[in-house]
């Protein structure tokens, strides 16, 4: 019978030159020098499975629990090592695979030197020519000698037999050389941790230890936990070393959820908010198979499904709101808000409120989007600003909380700045047209440079824009709130009638600074310059004007299509 083709490995070799490697020195320096032993516990894996390893949700705890390194960090070493190149990032994108060039240059070498017939061959990345040269940074560290199989054979001659006759295998070529080379790295192993105790020792003394905030809030919410089991299945719930894990993901979200929305993540608030969260869990799978593992990871479900709930019950106030079309909904948006408080204000601090006018944003985003065939993103470069926007157009002052580190002011004008396509223009679109719905007074008309240009062109003056004096007899102004898109546009340069455009956006951005000092009406301003372009592009008269607007920038790629 055919013996069985081994794959996965006893040991494997550790060059001397690692710590010298400009990419374990980096890794050390970005993750510390605890990051070489998870590193070296991956190593481990792989080679005992061969030359790579699947990814799933456990891997990170087994490392957690073999090393006792959090797993949050475990992933943040494994990101580093595909960064810098220490592991495919490629392979681990398309198959979740974790392996290298120079893990399987070394499988390779490792079983021609032991005389196996194993070999690289499935998610291979190595080209036949560099198979002969491993990369140090990628020869790892061994665990045991080379262990050499002997046989038991059988031999009979005629009618003569010799039973149980154990032959000593003979040596592969080289082998004396080989096992040298693994009893001198033997001796670069100890030297190798004993360096890594030591820069441990230097981490502990550098940074003392303090008492975990993670580690209380953990053993709170654990305790939460089996209460809410308790008092809802009516028995005790066995807690496991996996569930602290999911645990400490699901505190993370909750806290991650609370702070999108400038909410406390003082440990009491994150725990109440754990409480609340596992009273919205309704579905009966769920309940059937309640769990940390699966509370954890059906997190989304469970919000998006408490969300949708709370908007239903906005909705259920009128039984065809879903069937209204955006200006009727911003009419039953309006009559919402006249029953809550008598000055007729929205109560935005109320996070209920605040996601139903978050939601309808949404739905005036999408309804824009959708002539594209695709959805208005709120992803991380545009949340807080959203979030900003909605609390400032309705006079709320946590508009000033949304970027603490920054003096932005509700009383002040907007500037938004930021590359083309990052969605400056489409969010004040949105919000104007959610402003004229809710029959808010901080509405405001979209204005971009060409069509002022336009209107100058045909007119001769921009008095629609400014002062808005109509065909009144006397200085009768009525100036309304406005925002002037696309300042920077190369249409600027334009001249009309021998009058340099640029001139009329100057005679715009006067006019609108003394409207705003008389009439307190607004003028928002998005564009494409960034500060220092801005007082390159204005005089100084102009660029001290701009100490009146809250300049936000707004980051991201371009998200056209």
């Amino acid at each position: 019978m055919a013996r069985n083709k081994e794959v996965g490995l006893d040991y494997f070799p550790f060059d001397i030159n690692f710590f010298q490697d400009i990419k374990i020195r980096k890794l050390i320096k970005y993750q510390s020098g605890k990051a070489i032993t998870v590193y070296a516990l991956l190593l481990c894996l792989i080679y005992k499975s061969g030359y790579y390893v699947r990814w799933d949700e456990e891997l990170a705890f087994i490392i957690s629990e073999q090393t006792g390194f959090e797993e949050s960090y475990i992933l943040e070493v494994i990101k580093c090592c595909m960064a810098l190149g220490l592991l495919s990032k490629e392979l681990y994108d398309k198959e979740k695979i974790l392996t290298s060039k120079g893990i399987q240059k070394q499988y390779n070498f490792i079983c021609r030197q032991a005389k196996r017939k194993s070999r690289v061959e499935e998610f291979s990345i190595i080209v036949p020519d560099e198979e002969t040269v491993i990369p140090s940074e990628e020869i790892a560290i061994n665990s045991e000698e080379m262990p050499i199989n002997s046989e038991v054979i059988t031999q009979s001659k005629g009618k003569e037999s010799k039973e149980n006759i154990i032959i000593p295998p003979t040596p592969p070529k080289g082998f004396e050389d080989l096992e040298k080379a693994i009893s001198e790295k033997d001796h670069a192993l100890n030297e190798a941790l004993a360096r890594i105790k030591e820069l441990e020792e230097k981490i502990a003394k550098d940074n003392p230890a303090k008492p975990k905030r993670a580690n209380i809030l953990n053993a709170n919410a654990r305790k939460a936990f089996e209460e809410h089991f308790r008092n809802t299945f009516g028995e005790e719930y066995y807690w496991t070393a996996k569930d602290a894990g999911n645990m400490s993901q699901l505190l993370r979200k909750l806290t991650f959820s609370r702070e999108q929305r400038q909410m406390p993540v003082d440990d009491a608030s994150v725990l109440y908010a754990l409480q609340v969260f596992l009273t919205s869990v309704k579905d009966s799978w769920l309940l059937d198979n309640f769990s940390v593992a699966n509370i954890n990871s059906k997190y989304n479900e469970i919000q998006e499904k408490e969300l949708s709930d709370q908007l239903q019950q906005v909705q259920q106030r009128n039984s065809f709101a879903a069937k209204l079309k955006k200006e009727q909904i911003g009419n039953l948006i309006e009559r919402h808000r006249k029953t809550i408080l008598q000055d007729f204000e929205y109560d935005l601090t109320n996070p209920n409120e605040f996601y139903a006018h978050r939601d309808f944003i949404r739905y005036i985003g999408n309804n824009y989007m959708g002539r594209e065939f695709r959805e208005f993103e709120v992803d991380e470069n545009n949340s807080k600003v959203l979030s900003f926007l909605l609390y400032y157009f309705n006079g709320c002052r946590y508009a000033e909380r949304v970027f603490p580190d920054e003096d932005y002011k509700i009383h002040k004008n907007l500037l938004l700045v930021g590359e083309p396509g990052t969605g400056k223009t489409m969010l004040m679109q949105i919000f104007s047209d959610y402003l004229r719905l809710t029959h808010n007074p901080n509405t405001f008309e979209n204005l971009s440079v060409t069509q002022m240009m336009n209107y100058y062109k045909m007119n001769g003056h921009i008095d629609r824009h400014t002062f808005n004096e109509g065909q009144s007899k006397g200085f009768k102004p009525e100036p309304f709130n406005i925002c002037l898109n696309d300042i920077g546009l190369e249409t600027e340069n334009q001249k009309s009638y021998g009058t340099s455009l640029n001139s009329v956006i100057d005679e715009f951005l006067y006019a609108r600074y003394e409207i705003y000092q008389q009439f307190g009406k607004m003028y928002h301003i998005t564009s494409n310059l960034d500060a220092e372009e801005f007082k390159k592009r204005f005089a100084d008269r102009l660029v001290d004007r701009f100490k009146s607007f809250n300049l936000i920038p707004l980051t991201g790629n371009s998200r056209r299509k």
